[in-house]
């Protein structure tokens, strides 16, 4: 009688993306970690990395999640059909996991496929990429119509997303994101300067016939109203009456996404990736009358590129007054 050996149970899940999730399973993979107490948009250039690599390897994607997102109690699992690998069950294979990308400076910075630096060899059993943020366009620009396509299957599908969906003329409507909140200790926050000459430009446009106002603090925005609509009149409207509330952070993103015409961008990765898989989209598809303002120094630079993240030239860079 022949002997018969139980299997041994994994305690791995592949999804459909072709994500190892969970436990200790040996399988070869790319591990990128997400950084922790990092918000949305920063989270999507590394996810973005990521998919990047993984296709041009076709080595799996392990996402390794972190906790403590500061702007809210979204899981980001949620829209990456992944379940939470804990770092202690993998902690020998990613020490010993080869390192990618290593020439990339600083925390930021461009690359390409061409210098994704891999072993493909079978020698080789698992990738890292460094803990950096990786926030370039040019770089993840391959992947914004997957990072999309992967939100509308696991997360804007649901019926409260189709609802807002109904309330917006896409092709005819722009936003513009003012970020305040933490950004007004830090003194990150843009003068109401570059707030109005982005609204003169996408009033330049004639087929954006709505601008949504998108903010952290819609009750100030409001307060400035005579402002904005001076510099587009009859045109600004706010997210929260349009859709009946103010939205969560998820239902936020969506709404920049239904804003084909274009956006006026806030110096924050969240208003990128708005803007990115919105308007970006539509002029990457052949729209080119597509408005899109970005400020410009983005970040405090020490005399070096004063937009890290090297958006196209068809993009409209306003002056950030507040950095000098």
């Amino acid at each position: 009688m022949a002997r018969q050996t139980r299997k041994k149970k994994k305690i791995y899940k592949k999804t459909k993306e072709g994500v190892y999730v969970g436990g200790t399973g040996s399988e070869r993979c790319v591990f990128v970690t997400f950084i922790d107490a990092e918000g949305l948009g920063n989270q999507l250039f590394i996810y973005a990395t990521g998919h990047l690599v993984s296709k041009k390897t076709q080595i799996p994607l392990c996402i390794i999640s972190k906790k403590n997102n500061p702007h809210s109690k979204m899981d980001y699992r949620t829209f990456l059909n992944a379940n939470l690998m804990e770092e202690s069950n993998v902690k020998s294979r990613l020490n010993s996991a080869k390192p990618m990308l290593e020439h990339v400076p600083g925390i930021v910075g461009k690359w390409s496929n061409a210098n994704i630096h891999y072993n493909a060899t079978k020698n080789t059993k698992n990738l890292v990429l460094p803990g950096r943020l990786y926030q370039n366009y040019f770089s993840v620009k391959p992947a914004i119509a997957h990072v999309k396509a992967l939100l509308l299957k696991n997360e804007f599908s649901k019926p409260n997303y189709q609802e807002f969906k109904d309330r917006f003329d896409s092709k005819h409507t722009a936003f513009m994101h003012i970020r305040r909140g933490d950004y007004i200790g830090r003194n990150w926050n843009l003068p109401n300067e570059y707030y109005c000459k982005g609204l003169k430009e996408l009033d330049k446009n004639p087929d954006i016939k709505k601008i949504c106002i998108i903010s952290d603090d819609l009750n100030w925005c409001k307060t400035e109203h005579s402002m904005w609509n001076s510099n587009a009149p009859e045109k600004v409207v706010y997210v929260d009456d349009i859709i009946g509330r103010k939205p969560d952070e998820l239902e936020t993103m969506y709404v920049m996404t239904l804003c084909e015409g274009g956006a006026v961008m806030s110096n924050s990765t969240f208003s990128c990736w708005g803007a990115m898989m919105g308007p970006e989209l539509v002029r990457l598809g052949g729209n080119s009358n597509v408005t899109i303002v970005y400020p410009s120094p983005w970040v405090q630079t020490n005399g070096k590129d004063p937009n890290p993240l090297s958006f196209p030239d068809e993009w409209i860079p306003h002056e950030n007054t507040n950095i000098k």
